[in-house]
């Protein structure tokens, strides 16, 4: 393999390290606990007397909120990382130049993914979509031999 191939393999590799840095990032930002709220409660006592107390409540994650779907929305994006980086890998050791079609599929289906979501996690998944494509671009001068 030249060194320009290994300089594009590496790259690569950098960029399927922070395409899953994107995943913890999303994970941190849906597991993470805003701060907290206070609630007025007016009780009523016997005889017609009432009290005040004021409650504070923590603020719930949208992971507490949603349980299920978070979970599967961070398995799905973890899950897509894995396949580009995959497809890289492939792509490395069989010194292929050519575009990642298993890689671009994950990539559009993350931008797919990013606009169906983009009133709620949509856009904090928006980099991980963008380096999905740039992962499946076609790697040039991969396929060189020495000679």
């Amino acid at each position: 393999m030249t060194r320009a191939a290994k300089r594009q393999v590496a790259l690569r590799l950098v960029l399927a390290g922070c395409a899953y840095l994107v995943v913890v990032a999303v994970g941190v930002l849906l597991f993470w606990r805003p701060g907290s709220s206070t609630v007025t409660v007016e009780h009523v006592v016997t005889g017609g007397g009432t009290y005040v107390t004021h409650m504070i409540q923590p603020g719930r994650s949208v992971y507490q909120e949603n349980t299920g779907p978070v979970t599967v929305i961070l398995l799905v994006l973890f899950a897509m990382a894995t396949v580009a980086t995959s497809s890289v890998v492939y792509r490395a050791v069989k010194r292929s130049s050519a575009l990642g079609v298993t890689g671009m599929v994950v990539a559009v289906l993350a931008c797919v993914f990013c606009v169906l979501a983009m009133l709620s996690v949509g856009p904090f998944a928006l980099p991980l979509a963008a380096l999905l494509v740039v992962l499946a671009l076609p790697m040039n001068r991969l396929g060189e031999t020495v000679g």
